[in-house]
């Protein structure tokens, strides 16, 4: 399957091993809710990351793919992926 992004048709990416280890670790994930806007998440140890859903879990299911996709980026940009500070799930 082809997405389309932008006018661009890209292939899927494909995810090797080391990224869904990587993706594994227990990174803090800080998630937020109101009424208006529906559920949010960012993961700071990997700047940039956020993801928002209408629910809790159609939020982190899109997490969960957006820490891959980070992870697959960075090593492809020759970067070091962080070792997550903190094993929680926090609210604001």
């Amino acid at each position: 399957m082809k997405r389309k992004r932008g006018g661009i048709v890209a292939e899927p990416m494909e995810i090797i091993p080391e990224v869904e280890a990587l993706a594994r670790r227990p990174y803090r994930i800080i998630v937020w809710h109101d009424e208006e806007n529906g559920w949010a998440a960012e993961i700071p140890d990997l700047p940039g990351l956020s993801a928002a859903g209408d629910t809790l879990e159609e939020m982190m299911a899109i997490v969960d793919e957006a820490k891959l996709l980070w992870i697959a980026a960075a090593l492809a940009e020759g970067q070091s992926v962080l070792i997550p500070r903190k094993a929680l799930i926090a609210t604001r």
